[in-house]
């Protein structure tokens, strides 16, 4: 048997296994969405599916970046505290100047630079990721506190909540935006040479150093890009919601981690794609929304998202991947 032959065969395994999990999810959203649709005479109306595609949207956004750094064979839990620390600083920014573009491009150059932080201390200074990112996630929530008394910061300019809070031809703007975001890291994970990149160090970094990957830059950038994404999460929560809250994001991590997984991606890396983090997003989305339309308490509401990200984890681990030794 010739290589060619076995190459094509894996790569055929690996594409059956992505459409077998993106069709499972699929199937799992049209079963919850009959469920909620039963139990609530409002659940299918356009208003409330918009509603949900709205308050997604902040996930949707972070779980993009987390997807890089789960395929990457890592895991990054301070995206939570680098949207909150963002959200409150672009609506500083925005209260100072009235200039809603600075609110957004200062923001976003905020979380480029937690970036630079995690990507730094990972890739040179060598620390563990969870350690790294558990002081960071730390250090970061705290000075969104301290910036304003622990008080969410009001945004008043009409312009920058347009983000969050304007419609386009009835549909949701951050919607929009969170499409474009899915669209952009796709094309960028399936057609360019850093998506490659991204999928063999999380195979094999040794491997890609052998053959000439640069695996310090790769995952450097690969951090960049998780805390832009929360940033910019970060600056649509505040846009939506009107105000930099400094307890933003508490479970965004959580949610973004759950999201990727679910959407078929290995712990061990690798393997993963934005279609089904989408996909994953959605389930999330779905059950949150469709749990508050029941009046099931938040509490209840977290239990729940703690019992669906060990279930995808569990999955990670039945086929194989993901093990704890």
């Amino acid at each position: 048997m010739n290589l060619t032959s076995v190459k094509d065969g894996s790569t055929e395994e690996v594409r059956e296994k992505k459409l077998s999990s993106q069709v499972m999810l699929l199937i799992s959203i049209v079963v919850l969405w009959g469920i909620f649709a039963v139990l609530s005479k409002y659940f299918l109306s356009f208003k409330n599916i918009m509603n949900l595609l709205q308050y997604s949207s902040i996930l949707g956004i972070a779980a993009c970046g987390m997807t890089f750094v789960i395929i990457s064979g890592s895991l990054d839990i301070s995206v939570g505290s680098v949207a909150a620390f963002v959200a409150v600083y672009s609506a500083r920014f925005v209260q100072w100047t009235d200039l809603w573009w600075v609110g957004l491009f200062g923001g976003i150059l905020l979380a480029v630079f937690c970036g630079c932080i995690n990507a730094t201390m990972i890739t040179f200074v060598r620390i563990n990721p969870l350690i790294t990112t558990l002081g960071t996630m730390t250090i970061f929530r705290g000075i969104a506190h301290l910036e304003n008394n622990s008080k969410s910061v009001p945004v008043t300019n009409e312009m920058f909540k347009q983000f969050g809070q304007g419609y386009f031809f009835g549909i949701p703007i951050i919607v929009l935006i969170m499409v474009a975001v899915f669209v952009l890291w796709g094309f960028v994970f399936k057609y360019t040479r850093f998506g490659r990149e991204v999928y063999s160090v999380g195979g094999n970094a040794q491997a890609s150093f052998l053959s000439g990957i640069s695996v310090k830059r790769t995952r450097f950038f690969i951090y960049v890009i998780a805390s832009l994404m929360a940033g910019f999460a970060g600056v649509c929560n505040a846009s939506l919601v009107g105000a930099g809250p400094p307890n933003a994001g508490t479970e965004l991590a959580l949610e973004a981690i759950s999201s990727v997984i679910l959407g078929g991606a290995a712990l061990a890396g690798g393997r993963g794609t934005i279609v089904g983090t989408a996909l994953g997003v959605l389930v999330l989305g779905t059950i949150s929304n469709g749990l508050t339309l029941l009046n099931v308490s938040s509490f209840y509401q977290m239990i729940f998202k703690g019992i669906i990200l060990l279930l995808a984890v569990a999955i990670d681990v039945f086929k194989g991947e993901g093990a704890y030794e």
